[in-house]
């Protein structure tokens, strides 16, 4: 019953309408469908021709929201009940001019005296076995004997493809006592084709005076079984290297099920072009803190200074400037043949977009030299007028001189003046100044100077960065500055890792060279490096602090390696830490963003490779070659693919060889589609591991438990079952979507 049947009628309605259930239940609340066969004594019943099937299983019989009174005020309908062998409730509501209403309802059962009824599931899967329930009822007062057929048929072509199921389709007899059932088992095996079948089952049947029959047909589907299934291998390419991709159950498998699907080799080359997407969040950041306008006047120009200096990032930049969208469109992606996630799914529908909105021309803005050189010089307006009477720098306009805030604002206009951008000393001056006073009246006078190691520190880098002393204007003499670093490194060892770091540049710069060598050596020690991964450092405990931040943290490590250990071979594995860490996630702050970005294209610069043409070479197994060549003066996207199909896979491709030809750091990912009708017996991913449990949940002691199942343990109906997803990743990622079909 699927809601109410209403009606709008008169008085007098209620009787005529009990009437009305009365008749048409027979007067004991049961009616007939009738089956269209004349019922004749001891007849053939091993006949089964001809027999109806019923095909109308609606769940809803019958409405009609108004119907008409006769004059008696009486109202009578008819309808046809679909042909389900089940009980219905009829429901009658009725209202009469001056509002005044009733109702009534009543219980009436379509039956027949043979009734048919095969328990279907859902549906099943190419390869299920399945016994399928076929059940004859008898509403008789006498016994029934008789035959019943079981077939399933193509809808097409209306003709039997039992044998595809290995059914056994050859009328059964059966005997069924008065009011009684009984149930006939068919086995079928679901064939690999897959679609939708007929299922019928008819019956005819004799009590010995009369003949009865019934038949029922219903659609089930077929449905795949076999399970997709993608591995994936992963390799970070450094400069003049080699690497090897493996998949060893490509290259020998006793899984006799498996179909290819397809083999997808990707790379990733210029990825200097990639921090480029940071620059619109530094752009139009939404705060505009003294802070964010530091790191977005420096990036900015750091970035409009290189691209100016080699005619091939000139011309890459035009064609930046010629992009409608500040990020490449995700529904670009469509052609990616590694996409298997709709991007209806992802809860970053706008970025896929490629952010059309007002927004768009962010990333075209920024590189265009006209606005580059406004934002500099709007960024450089508002720094100085958020600059305090007293020299000093606050964390908003108007707000308190900041010490703090004010040695982050020299630190990079130290860092503006390396790139020979143009910076106001007369503002830098007055800064020193402060901090100069500052100095004098909260540090040198307490008991304790050397409880404040991480500003001396600090103020020694901020001081070396200074190389020419008229932008200090002899605030700090020789004999103060010497006392600040002698300070710092009388307590190195309880200093974070980024201070040790500011203190080995200030003890380099200062002509202590040994002394930064232990020093940076000391934090370079406890760190770790990994072919896929780089070179990094465990998560701190208190990450959020500036000096504890991961992605600042590492950019730092990079540019005081190149000033102090620059020929030492981890610099390559903390670029490629950082570059993986934008490429899975997105530096999380200003000054993160800002920090990389002066580290990388220092580094850049300094190894030559800057405006240089990038190669990488791909030999699949032994037959298949290509080139990934990624030009200086041309932005291709920064991901090229190679696609093999499924019936061009081979054993051989199991082994993948990439050598890096250039001097960037590439990545490079191979990605082997394929189907299976056997589970995957552990996990096969490299960059991301996925593993899956079952686990059937008992209540023990009252408590739910659960037990684990494995490969081939018996369950029941009314089992409950859990699944548990387990994801293991190499490298932390922003995002991670995880869908399970099953």
């Amino acid at each position: 019953y699927k809601g109410p049947i209403d009606g709008v009628v008169g008085s007098g309605t209620r009787a005529a309408l009990q009437q009305f259930m009365q008749n048409r239940d027979g007067g004991a609340g049961a009616s007939t469908m009738d089956d269209g066969e004349t019922a004749t004594p001891n007849a053939d019943i091993a006949n089964l021709d001809n027999i109806q099937f019923r095909k109308n299983f609606n769940e809803t019989a019958f409405f009609k929201p108004h119907l008409l009174l006769e004059k008696d005020g009486t109202v009578t309908f008819e309808f046809e009940v679909p042909e389900s062998l089940t009980q219905w409730k009829v429901w009658v509501s009725a209202i009469t001019r001056d509002l005044k209403g009733g109702s009534t309802s009543a219980l009436s059962r379509t039956s027949k005296a043979l009734m048919v009824r095969p328990y279907l599931p859902r549906f099943l899967r190419a390869g299920d076995e399945a016994n399928i329930e076929v059940v004859v009822n008898n509403t008789e007062g006498k016994p029934l004997s008789g035959k019943m057929s079981f077939d399933i048929i193509d809808p097409v072509t209306d003709k039997t493809i039992a044998s595809n199921f290995k059914l056994n389709q050859q009328p059964r007899a059966f005997n069924v006592a008065p009011g009684q059932s009984k149930s006939l088992r068919y086995s079928i095996v679901a064939p690999k084709d897959l679609g939708l079948v007929t299922i019928r089952a008819k019956a005819r049947a004799s009590d010995g005076s009369e003949t009865f029959s019934d038949g029922e047909q219903r659609g089930l589907p077929i449905l795949p079984s076999r399970i997709h299934l993608a591995q994936s291998r992963f390799a970070a390419m450094q400069g003049k290297s080699q690497r090897k991709l493996k998949f060893n159950e490509l290259s020998h498998s006793t899984d006799t099920s498996r179909i290819n699907d397809k083999l997808v080799v990707n790379v990733d080359g210029q990825l200097l072009y990639s921090t480029l997407n940071a620059l619109p969040y530094l752009s139009q950041y939404p705060y505009e803190c003294t802070e964010q306008t530091m790191n977005r006047f420096l990036s900015t120009s750091i970035v409009n200074k290189t691209f100016a200096q080699s005619p091939a990032l000139i011309a890459i930049r035009k064609q930046l400037a010629k992009r409608g969208n500040k990020l490449a469109e995700w529904s670009a992606s469509n052609k990616d043949a590694n996409n298997r996630i709709l991007l209806e799914e992802t809860p970053w529908l706008n970025h896929a977009t490629g952010n059309t909105q007002s927004s768009n021309y962010q990333l075209l803005n920024i590189l265009d030299p006209a606005i580059a050189s406004a934002q500099q010089k709007s960024a450089l307006a508002k720094l100085a007028k958020a600059q305090n009477e007293d020299g000093g720098f606050p964390w908003w306009d108007g707000g308190n001189s900041s010490p703090y805030m004010t040695r982050y604002l020299l630190q990079n206009f130290a860092r503006a003046i390396e790139f020979n951008i143009a910076v106001p000393k007369a503002t830098v001056q007055r800064a020193w100044q402060y901090l100069h006073n500052n100095y004098k009246n909260e540090v040198k006078e307490t008991v304790n100077e050397i409880s404040h190691s991480k500003r001396l520190t600090t103020l020694s880098y901020i001081l070396s960065s200074f190389k020419d002393n008229s932008w200090t204007n002899g605030a700090f003499s020789n004999k103060e500055r010497q006392r600040l670093l002698n300070l710092a490194f009388k307590g190195w060892l309880t200093l974070p890792d980024m201070h040790k770091a500011q203190l080995a540049l200030a003890l380099k710069r200062s002509g202590r060279h040994q002394d930064a060598i232990m020093v940076f050596e000391s934090v370079m020690n406890t760190s770790k490096t990994n072919i896929d991964k780089g070179t990094f450092w465990n998560t701190k405990a208190q990450s959020w602090i500036w000096y504890n931040d991961p992605i600042d943290t590492h950019a730092f490590m990079l540019r005081t390696m190149m000033e102090i250990t620059p020929q030492d071979e981890r610099r390559h594995g903390l670029v490629q830490w950082l570059m993986l860490n934008k490429k899975l996630s997105h530096w999380k702050s200003t000054r993160a963003t800002a920090e990389s970005i002066y580290s990388l294209v220092h580094y850049m610069k300094r190894e030559g490779q800057l405006g240089k043409e990038e190669r990488l070479s791909v030999d699949i197994g032994k037959t298949l070659q290509k080139d990934f060549v990624f030009r200086p003066h041309e932005y291709t996207g920064g991901q090229q693919q190679l696609v093999v199909k499924g019936e061009d896979i081979t054993p051989d491709m199991s082994t993948i060889n990439l050598e890096n030809k250039s001097k960037s750091l590439m990545f490079a990912s191979a990605t082997w589609h394929f189907s299976t009708e056997k589970p995957p017996a552990s996990a096969q991913g490299d960059f991301f591991k996925i593993t899956r449990r079952f686990f059937k949940r008992l209540q023990v002691n009252n408590k739910w438990t659960l037990q684990p199942l494995a490969e081939g343990a018996a369950i029941k109906v009314g089992d409950q079952l859990e699944v548990q997803l387990s994801l293991n990743s190499k490298h932390d990622a922003e995002y991670v979507h995880l869908r399970a079909p099953r």
